[in-house]
């Protein structure tokens, strides 16, 4: 029997943070792909790793090189939001156990977020405002752009979450977040690695390290080709010699393009008027109560 631990949640809530502070664990398996989707249904938007319709354990288990005893570790966000994942993963690792984390983020906060990564992602206008914005994602559901004109759907985090504990035990799933993990992520994971059955003494002097942080882009079609690079070369090269020698020049690689085509991100950048933001509040309203009585799965 294989331990599977599969983060999911929403993009832009520190997804990245939590994933390395756990691939770090020496008891927890990452696969080459941070973000494997191999589970994504096949009518998701994005594309998925895997062949036609099958969902094999067997063919899941190439993404990654594990030691006995280890946890494997899959982090793809859009877990949360894509139909049927839930029990896809269940059919599929049905003799396995299974832990799920999903790590979320205030909804209007997130919403805010999104925008200013939209914008400085080149996906919508710079001169769009938060108002436009919340009313484009109203309107536009099959945009190319998807995941940009989801956001403010995706934020009814509870609505996307009664799948996942109509298939499995409340106890195999934590919900984390990011408020937490940003301002003690030292008393999250330690707690979390009590929940996963993993040594929490590990990260009792772990150096905490704040990932992906926003930045605004010189050039935002260069960064979408740069991107969209890295995951080609991540899905190719499978030789674990060569995985390794790609990791190490991806650091230098990174480095490189982002003092070439970033400046620093300043929150000034980005006018937010109130009166948008309590367009926003209210549209999340039923949300924001489950959200800050922290009672999801109750």
């Amino acid at each position: 029997m294989n331990k599977y631990l599969f983060i999911g949640g929403t993009s832009k809530a520190g997804t990245t943070s939590l994933y390395k502070y756990l691939a770090d664990h020496p008891k927890i398996c990452n696969a080459r792909l941070k973000e494997t989707r191999y589970f994504l249904n096949n009518q998701y938007p994005l594309k998925r790793m895997g062949h036609g319709s099958v969902y094999s354990r067997k063919e899941y288990n190439k993404l990654f090189k594990c030691k006995n005893n280890q946890r494997y570790l899959d982090a793809t966000t859009d877990y949360l939001y894509s139909d049927n994942t839930a029990n896809l993963i269940r059919q599929t690792l049905y003799n396995d156990e299974v832990k799920i984390i999903f790590i979320l983020r205030n909804p209007v906060d997130r919403f805010v977020s999104w925008y200013k990564f939209a914008m400085q992602d080149g996906k919508i206008p710079k001169k769009m405002t938060l108002q436009e914005y919340f009313y484009a994602n109203k309107e536009d559901t099959n945009s190319k752009n998807f995941q940009h004109y989801s956001a403010l759907n995706q934020g009814n985090y509870s609505m996307y979450l009664i799948d996942y504990y109509n298939v499995f035990k409340s106890s195999d799933i934590n919900i984390l977040y990011f408020e937490d993990l940003k301002e003690n992520p030292q008393e999250v994971l330690q707690t979390l690695s009590k929940e996963i059955e993993i040594n929490s003494s590990f990260y009792d002097n772990y150096g905490f390290i704040h990932h992906n942080r926003t930045v605004i882009y010189r050039y935002p079609k260069l960064n979408g080709l740069y991107k969209k690079l890295q995951r080609i070369l991540r899905e190719t090269i499978s030789h674990t010699g060569a995985l390794s020698i790609l990791k190490s020049v991806h650091g230098i690689m990174d480095r490189i393009y982002l003092n070439y085509n970033t400046d620093a991100y300043h929150e000034k950048s980005f006018a937010i008027e109130q009166q948008s933001l309590e367009l926003v509040r209210e549209f999340y309203s039923d949300e924001l109560k489950i959200y800050n009585r922290r009672s999801y799965g109750e």
